[in-house]
């Protein structure tokens, strides 16, 4: 999807923590890359997110506890593991089926996975936005719907530093994760629990669903 890019040229609101935050999120839960393995096992991974997860206005509110810390700071030591358990647990699945941890939420039993993705595709048409020709993931993809949740705090942001409303990309964020990522996320979590994953993958996940939690709250209450 073609949002924003970098948001380094807004400045340091809660919006824009927020908006990093979740840019950082989607790149987390790519395809795992020899560099993001490098930052996992250096400790650089862990230290960013919990810079910009403790910077947030309900950073307190997140259990940054040892286990999440632990987690996020301890994958194997082998690059292909690591993106053999992705595979396992988000990919395809040690059968070449279905991932037993799907990472698409239209595939979660709450609608029909073709009404969740036209609604999608309307949210993201809404604010100007479509996925590119090509582009691998689909729009229910959780990349791609964190990556949008980056796009709306980043508008927000962008308001604030201008001088104009934010409202509506308060409400429009509050939305999308009380129709979406709040409600899938929360059951993959428990799907990913049954797998044993590796701590990393639990730690991420974890600690993800806090977020979107806390973040559904603190708009709510600003909305």
């Amino acid at each position: 999807m073609d949002t924003c890019g970098s948001v380094t040229q807004i400045g340091e609101s809660d919006a824009a923590g927020r908006s990093r935050l979740y840019q950082w999120l989607s790149a987390a839960f790519a395809f795992p890359t020899q560099e993001l393995h490098e930052t996992v096992l250096d400790g650089s991974f862990v230290e960013t997110m919990r810079h910009l997860a403790l910077a947030l206005p309900y950073g307190s509110a997140l259990s940054f506890d040892a286990m999440i810390a632990d987690g996020l700071s301890s994958g194997p030591l082998d690059y292909d593991d690591l993106s053999a358990e992705y595979i396992r647990l988000f990919d395809v699945g040690t059968l070449g089926g279905k991932p037993p941890c799907t990472l698409y939420g239209g595939e979660y039993p709450e609608r029909a996975r073709l009404d969740v993705m036209e609604e999608l595709v309307r949210f993201y048409g809404y604010f100007g936005l479509k996925l590119p020709e090509g582009d691998r993931e689909l729009p229910d993809h959780i990349t791609v719907e964190l990556e949008f949740m980056h796009y709306l705090a980043y508008r927000e942001a962008l308001a604030l530093e201008t001088g104009n409303d934010p409202m509506s990309y308060r409400r429009a964020q509050a939305d999308f994760i009380r129709r979406h990522l709040g409600t899938w996320v929360p059951m993959m979590r428990q799907k990913l629990l049954a797998e044993k994953p590796i701590p990393f993958f639990a730690a991420l996940v974890d600690l993800t669903a806090q977020i979107l939690r806390a973040d559904l709250e603190y708009l709510t209450g600003r909305a």
